[in-house]
């Protein structure tokens, strides 16, 4: 393995691994793991000391090492996965790669991120290619009973003659495969078929490791946004012509939400929210820090998506407007946002500017 270590962010790896699945799987995660957990910390104190270039630092490291970790294949996450589960099972490696494929597919419209997409063209063309290497690998490691075969540099001269014929009229473009294609297709069927996968208590210590992992970049990415959320609370003058406070808030230059205080902080009155072009998506009433009556969600276009209806401090009804008309959602299908009804600030001093600490 070469290996090109980039102080305090990670390490760039390339070559064939012939070392265990177990190996494999503490080696790649040593790239990037340490890069979350020191740019969570950067985080961490870049907010608490007000320092803009260590916010940077932070939020570099965090994304850079995250996005390795998506569990897609050449990122560092899909080679773990193959590592640790794939290594068992050709199917459940296909089956992965596909739920994979939606997924980015959908972030890249959602999005409209053409790294996504990208990612997703990637994936969804050596779909094919993977599953008929790993099958072909599967039905020679029956030649090797027992335990696998040992790794190393060089393939056996008569696996080789036994291998070529197959990675030559099995897979697309095998009859006018370059000489060094077709060795890459033999390298890859040689390594699956001598991989021994980590035992299962490893795997699950190693799959806990990579959730920790996660977990700890969305803490470290949450700290990285929270200097950009600010909140200030202004007297007005409300419709009825009595004094009003309320909280502003603001994600940069724009304004999210603005809402009415009750004289105990809490939400109390109306509140519209905005996205970050100045859209409006959803306004209702709450009342003492919960919503109250109906609220109203907007689409892209400014048109009515939703409405939901709140009574006793629950949803008690959702529904949405789609082609054939208004439709009442059953309750297990109600999104997660929406039934959440309880918000709760406080803010001690009107006119003053908050910002999280």
């Amino acid at each position: 393995m070469k290996m090109f270590f980039i102080p305090f962010f990670g390490a760039a790896v390339t070559g064939k691994p012939t070392a265990s699945g177990a190996a494999r799987a503490v080696m790649i995660l040593l790239g990037p793991v340490p890069g979350i957990v020191l740019g969570t910390v950067a985080a961490v104190f870049a907010v608490s000391g007000r320092n803009p270039l260590l916010l940077r630092y932070a939020m570099v490291s965090i994304g850079l090492n995250l996005f390795n970790l998506i569990p897609v294949p050449p990122l560092d996450g899909g080679r773990f996965f193959e590592a640790v589960l794939f290594s068992r099972s050709i199917l459940l490696e296909l089956c992965f790669r596909l739920f994979a494929v939606v997924a980015l597919a959908l972030l890249a419209w959602r999005l409209s991120s053409l790294l996504f997409g990208a990612l997703a063209l990637f994936s969804i063309l050596a779909c094919r290619e993977m599953y008929m290497v790993g099958k072909i690998a599967r039905r020679y490691r029956k030649a090797f009973p027992g335990e696998p075969a040992p790794s190393g540099q060089q393939i056996p001269h008569e696996t080789l003659e036994r291998l070529l014929p197959d990675l030559d009229m099995g897979l697309p473009g095998g009859a006018s495969l370059k000489p060094r294609s077709l060795a890459f297709r033999a390298r890859n069927a040689w390594d699956r078929l001598t991989l021994k996968p980590p035992g299962i208590v490893f795997s699950i210590a190693m799959l806990a490791c990579y959730a920790a992992a996660i977990i700890v970049a969305l803490v470290g990415s949450v700290y990285c946004v929270l200097p950009y959320y600010k909140f200030t609370v202004v007297d007005r003058t409300g419709a009825d012509g009595r004094p009003v406070r309320v909280q502003e808030t603001y994600f940069g230059k724009y304004k999210l939400q603005e809402a009415q205080l009750a004289a105990n902080g809490l939400f109390d009155g109306p509140s519209i929210s905005w996205d970050t072009s100045g859209r409006k998506t959803v306004e209702g009433d709450y009342k003492q820090g919960f919503r109250d009556g109906q609220w109203t969600f907007y689409d892209a276009h400014g048109g009515t998506k939703a409405i939901a209806q709140y009574e006793s401090q629950k949803l008690v009804s959702y529904q949405e407007y789609r082609d054939i008309g208004v439709v009442d959602v059953p309750p297990d299908q109600w999104p997660a946002d929406v039934v959440r009804a309880g918000t709760v600030w406080h803010y001690s001093q009107v006119g003053e500017q908050h910002d999280f600490k």
